[in-house]
């Protein structure tokens, strides 16, 4: 006997100011060896760390199921908050104005290894979603909600 259980993951993004206003958003994508670290944090005894870094680029190559990187990483940095809400995880990242004066192009999450150092870690996840913070620099807030669900 073979028993399946399927589970849907989705990771949505958005870049807001301060204030609360939302200034960019979008879909991301799960990369294969975000998933894989996914599995391995399931398995008794595994050594992958968590999520915990949030990086920005410019680079604008769709992202692939294939990606392990940013296409053009420029800046990362730590979560600031984050919780569980129901089958969602919530991670929000700070990045102050003078860190962050770029064409925001590109958003990823990384964990199980991820240090402050650009590529440290395994890619979870990678979306496309512009804003320009170059003209009139601001604070971001970028927010991760990746949710999970049963597929029936």
């Amino acid at each position: 006997m073979e028993l399946v259980n399927t589970c849907q993951s989705g990771v949505n993004v958005t870049i807001s100011n301060t204030q609360g206003d939302i200034l960019a958003s979008g879909h991301n994508k799960t990369v294969a060896v975000g998933l894989n670290m996914l599995a391995q944090l399931f398995m008794q005894g595994a050594t992958t760390s968590t999520i915990s870094y949030c990086a920005l680029g410019t680079g604008t190559t769709a992202p692939s199921t294939n990606d392990t990187i940013l296409t053009a990483e420029s800046v990362r940095s730590v979560f600031t908050t984050t919780a569980i809400v129901n089958s969602s995880v919530i991670c929000q990242t700070f990045f102050p104005a003078t860190t962050c004066s770029i064409n925001v192009q590109e958003l990823g999450v990384f964990g199980n290894g991820a240090t402050a150092t650009s590529g440290s870690g395994t890619l979870f996840a990678h979306v496309l979603s512009s804003y320009s913070n170059t003209t009139s620099p601001v604070d971001l807030v970028v927010s991760w909600s990746i949710s999970f669900s049963s597929a029936d």
